[in-house]
């Protein structure tokens, strides 16, 4: 259950990172002459990110959770998107739905096996501008599959930050399917159906920072 939001997580949290700067405009799409350009190397500040997840749980309900060690960049060269990149990492071991049995469970071989495969990788391929938003796909790696991911994103910014600092932030929410990474555990639950479903929707909240 975990392991399919991670993987999107991890991903979810690179493609979304594409901003504005590297979108493929058409002569329609051009940027608002009055936005700055996100270009240059942005990392994300997880201290004020987000990378959460919900499963359907039971039948009955809904189980929310996150992951709280992740890191990412983007290298935007608005000039030459062939030299632009998108790359992001989540910490299986690091999820977190604030019930401690569940989470060691998701940790161990039945979900993410995260001595195995410590680390859910996102890297994109692809992003293309829409209206007001934008749609990423990439490849998105979880418990040694690596699968092509499409899903949009909106993105805020940039601005200055109190310090002087330059941030823009990157919103994101999309299915997967955790058994497509090969996260198939489950248990048939008499009289309600199984005990995880199959779709793993993911919800990312992040910020970046320019480098300087």
């Amino acid at each position: 259950m975990t392991r399919t939001f991670a993987a999107l997580a991890a991903l979810a949290v690179l493609a979304t990172c594409a901003v504005p700067a590297l979108a493929q405009r058409g002569a329609n799409d051009a940027a608002p002459a009055n936005r700055t350009e996100v270009k240059g190397t942005w990392n994300i500040d997880p201290k004020l990110s987000q990378v959460n997840f919900v499963v359907q749980h039971m039948v009955v309900n809904r189980v929310r959770g996150k992951f709280t060690a992740f890191d990412g960049s983007i290298s935007a060269d608005p000039a030459n998107l062939a030299k632009s990149t998108v790359t992001f990492t989540v910490k299986t071991a690091s999820v977190d739905t604030g019930n401690t049995g569940r989470d060691d469970h998701l940790r161990n071989a039945d979900f993410f096996d995260a001595p195995k495969y410590p680390d859910m990788t996102f890297a994109s391929t692809k992003v293309v501008r829409k209206g007001d938003s934008y749609i990423a796909t990439g490849n998105l790696s979880m418990h040694g599959v690596t699968k092509a991911v499409t899903f949009p994103f909106t993105v805020n910014g940039p601005v200055k930050g109190q310090q002087g600092e330059m941030r823009a932030g990157m919103s994101a929410k999309f299915p997967i399917s955790r058994k497509a990474y090969g996260l198939t555990w489950n248990r048939i639950i008499e009289g309600t159906g199984v005990a995880v479903g199959d779709t793993v929707d993911i919800e990312l909240d992040l910020v970046f920072v320019k480098a300087k």
